[in-house]
């Protein structure tokens, strides 16, 4: 009896043993270490104030625990944060917290960070405009408009003062009639350059861009070809209508002062000839409106 006492005793033992051995070798052989590096996020600061810099903004993490929990670690799942409750403004050490899956042993190098808290200032700034681009021959912008035409600018004191104005960007290129485009406003000193660290709101703005053909009316120049019978002589000609709309770049249209009709044949004829007939679009124009008119070549008797 006391040796199957025995043999039982030890058939446990073995069995811990067995298990204890299996569970070192499932969880990786021990204790292992492995460093992350990660974001520094402040928070609890006090509204009227705002954060302008970390200094390191992010910290290297030594993560030590069993080899299966480091390294299956997602680094998604760690965080480092100050508490700035009661910070004023100005630059002050704050010491790092970290937070992570149990089970694992964290410190952040450096172990306080640098954090610089100012003024929270908020001011309101018209958007203007920019443009770039051309719309299509023949067409041309109007007057921009912008919606809302004020943007909300929040940031620390000091990048809202370097602030000129908000921009928005939009372009024209091949634009052959009106439309409404998306455009972010951007905060920009006096140079042109954005402004990092600010926050605009609305995120983003619509401007409404006009675009209308360049258009200019001009006489129709009538021709004739050919000529009347015998006794008979070409007294003038009209066309209907006498004036037309001509459409093209501005720099085209200043150039042309009339368009001319296909010519009406007037040979042989002995009344008035009557004939509808296609314009003559000049270089440069892309459209005349309308593009066919009824020229009227009057002929009457020569005088004795």
């Amino acid at each position: 009896m006391d040796k199957l006492l025995r043999s039982e005793l030890f058939v446990r033992a073995l069995a811990l043993a067995i298990a204890i051995v299996v569970f070192i070798v499932s969880q990786g052989g021990g204790t292992v270490t492995r460093v992350v590096t990660i974001p520094v996020s402040p928070v609890g600061l006090a509204s009227g104030l705002v954060v302008d810099d970390v200094v390191p903004a992010s910290v290297k993490v030594t993560v030590t625990g069993a080899a299966a929990l480091v390294n299956g670690l997602d680094p998604g799942s760690l965080s480092a944060f100050v508490a700035l409750q009661g910070a004023v403004a100005g630059s002050q050490l704050h010491y790092v917290s970290l937070t992570g899956p149990q089970g694992l042993r964290l410190a952040a190098n450096p172990p306080d960070v640098t954090v610089h808290v100012e003024n929270l200032r908020i001011i309101n700034a018209a958007v203007q405009v920019q443009t770039n681009g051309s719309p299509a021959a023949g067409y041309a912008k109007g007057s921009l408009s912008v919606q809302p035409p004020e943007v909300a600018v929040s940031g620390p004191a000091s990048l809202v003062g370097q602030m000129a104005q908000v921009v928005v960007q939009v372009s024209l290129s091949g634009l052959a009639q009106s439309a409404d485009l998306p455009g972010v406003p951007v905060p920009v000193d006096g140079s042109g350059k954005p402004v990092q660290g600010l926050t605009v709101t609305p995120s983003t703005v619509q401007v409404t861009v006009p675009i209308d053909p360049v258009v200019k009316a001009v006489p129709v120049q009538v021709q004739t070809a050919g000529q009347p019978a015998a006794g008979y002589a070409f007294a003038g000609g009209s066309a209907s209508p006498a004036d037309v709309t001509i459409q093209g770049p501005q720099s085209v249209l200043n150039a042309v002062s009339s368009v001319t009709a296909q010519p009406v044949s007037i040979e042989g004829a002995t009344g008035t000839v009557k004939q509808t007939v296609s314009l003559v679009v000049p270089a440069g124009v892309t459209s005349v409106n309308p593009s066919q008119v009824t020229v009227t070549a009057t002929v009457t008797r020569s005088a004795a």
